[in-house]
This record gives C-alpha cells, sequence and structure tokens, in this order.
C-alpha cells in the first residue's frame, strides 16, 4: 500500500491503477491524501484503520440502541470492541476496517430512513453508499 500511496500520483490513482488493480479507488486515493499528511511510517499508515475501528464502536452502539434498547447496544458495542476480525483489521493498512464502518453507517442510516424520512438522511444514505460502491467490491452486497 505505501507504494501504491506514495509513488503515484492523484490522476493515476484515478484513472490508471483501476486498470489493473481489483478494487475501486476509494481507498487508494484515501491513501493517498492521508500519507501525504501523516507520512509512511508503519504508524501513520496504520492509524487510519485504528480510527476507522474505534469510529465504528460507537456507531454500532447507536444502531443498537435504536433497533433495541440500551443494554443491547452496550453489549454489542463491547462485543465489537473485543472482536477478533474488528481487532485484526484494526491493525492492518487495508480497506476493512473503513468497510466496516461504512456499512455499519449504512444500517443505521437506513434504519432511519424506514422511520422517519428526512432529505438530509437519504443524502447521508446516498453518499455512504456510493463511498462503499468505491471502497470495495464487497460494498455492492451491502447496498443489495
Amino acid at each position: 500500500m505505501t507504494t501504491m500511496a506514495t509513488e503515484r500520483s492523484l490522476s493515476e490513482l484515478l484513472f490508471v491503477v483501476p486498470q489493473f488493480e481489483p478494487h475501486p479507488p476509494l481507498y487508494n486515493v484515501f491513501m493517498w491524501a492521508w500519507v501525504g499528511i501523516f507520512g509512511t511510517s508503519e504508524i501513520a499508515m496504520r492509524s487510519s484503520s485504528v480510527l476507522f475501528s474505534i469510529a465504528t464502536i460507537p456507531l454500532v452502539y447507536l444502531l443498537v440502541r435504536r433497533l433495541f434498547d440500551r443494554p443491547t447496544a452496550v453489549i454489542v458495542g463491547t462485543f465489537v470492541a473485543v472482536s477478533p476480525f474488528q481487532i485484526w483489521y484494526a491493525q492492518e493498512a487495508r480497506m476493512y476496517a473503513p468497510l466496516v464502518l461504512l456499512t455499519v453507517a449504512s444500517f443505521y442510516l437506513l434504519v432511519r430512513l424506514t422511520e422517519s424520512y428526512t432529505r438530509r438522511t437519504a443524502i447521508g444514505y446516498v453518499a455512504v453508499g456510493v463511498a462503499l460502491a468505491y471502497l470495495h467490491i464487497y460494498g455492492l452486497f451491502v447496498l443489495l
């Protein structure tokens, strides 16, 4: 990932790399910007996944709280916080941590839309859906 983020220009990441890379370009573009700000050290590269994983926990809490109740939300949030899958991908400079965050955000916004439609929630849901589609091919399965 370091090579992709440091040795390619933004236009290459958007137009050339997608011709041979099986994954959509959003994560590569994000890492290009991240590396430009924070550098290419191992900690800098992995810290984005840590932040995405940490942000997933309160979002899971909000989703489960909206669907069930507070005690259930606390339990599920705790399970997510100690999940081996979540911990593993929080340590990798890969697109899986943001994929989980966007998936949970998508479900949260969908639940909010079914409860009461607002233009802001609808725009958020579409924006998260587009981000999912451009982040990883599995993001399309979430939308389906």
